[in-house]
């Protein structure tokens, strides 16, 4: 745990102090990175990179147009995923967020694949 104690400087009549405790113990795990895919038939292969340790999962997100809504394909507990529910010819994008008790981390590079 940390405390760090802010001064604003003065105002009419005292000062301004601003009280900060930031515990980093309970943060969520840093974003995913790197990542890919390898494309064959019948599945897409995604790859990725744990941005630190404290991730329990990873929640897969995919779309099938560049305006869409994502939706989550799966919850894997390594830095992989296999898509095997692609339709061939159609392009899909996809995200990758790490998880653990203390929340979701941002996401991780977005990447779009044609399926075969």
């Amino acid at each position: 745990d940390s405390q760090i104690v802010a001064y604003w400087g003065p105002r009419s009549g005292g000062y301004n102090f601003n009280h900060l405790i930031m515990n980093k113990k309970t943060q969520p795990p840093v974003a995913p990175t790197s990542l890919a895919a390898t494309v064959s038939s019948g599945s897409i292969a995604l790859t990725w990179t744990a941005g630190d340790a404290t991730e329990d999962s990873y929640d897969v997100q995919r779309k099938s147009s560049a305006t869409g809504t994502y939706t989550s394909i799966g919850l894997p507990t390594t830095e992989s995923y296999t898509d095997t529910t692609g339709v061939a010819t159609t392009t899909y994008w996809y995200r990758v967020f790490a998880k653990n008790t203390n929340g979701t981390s941002i996401g991780s590079n977005v990447i779009s694949v044609v399926a075969q």
